[in-house]
């Protein structure tokens, strides 16, 4: 990306011969639950955000936690207020992060993504799986708390794109 001259394409190339040096050969997630991750590209965007400043084995608690007091993306959407907060207040900044999720899934629905056979009450992204890469990137980003990580987690994890999701940390 031109904003961001590193790490470049070469530097990623080179990074992936020395790491498969290192643990052998690999490739990108099929999508399919690849490296414990959910196959549902809205259920992957959601563990995303939950993962946002905290531990893996936090943010995957507030996803088991959420997706079991609501098993659907409506009930979340119907939940009394304060109660899905509630569910994934052990991952931190509930009250932002289930904001997030909300306004996600309300304008989900408000575009006619829906889950098909949901009668329209159910949202997804399902959608994002015909896009290219750079199409899919830029849907995903366009939501306010999803920035390059988090859509580029989604992309690997969800849709076994050829990205590599960076931490400034």
């Amino acid at each position: 990306h031109a904003n961001h001259p590193y790490p470049s394409a070469a530097h990623c190339e080179a990074a992936t011969a020395a790491l498969a040096s290192l643990h052998g050969p690999t490739s990108a997630p099929s999508g399919d639950g690849a490296c414990g991750g959910p196959t549902n590209v809205l259920d992957s965007l959601v563990r995303t955000i939950l993962s946002q400043n905290t531990t893996d084995v936090t943010s995957l608690r507030a996803f088991e936690q959420l997706t079991a007091a609501f098993p659907t993306w409506r009930a979340v959407l119907d939940a009394p207020e304060g109660a899905a907060e509630d569910a994934v207040r052990c991952g931190g900044l509930a009250e932002i992060k289930m904001g997030r999720v909300r306004a996600i899934l309300s304008a989900l629905l408000a575009e006619g993504r829906h889950a098909p056979g949901s009668g329209g009450c159910e949202p997804s992204l399902e959608h994002l799986r015909e896009l290219d890469t750079a199409s899919a990137k830029r849907e995903l980003a366009r939501f306010k708390g999803v920035g390059p990580k988090t859509a580029s987690c989604v992309l690997v994890f969800a849709l076994g794109r050829p990205e590599f999701p960076v931490d400034t940390h």
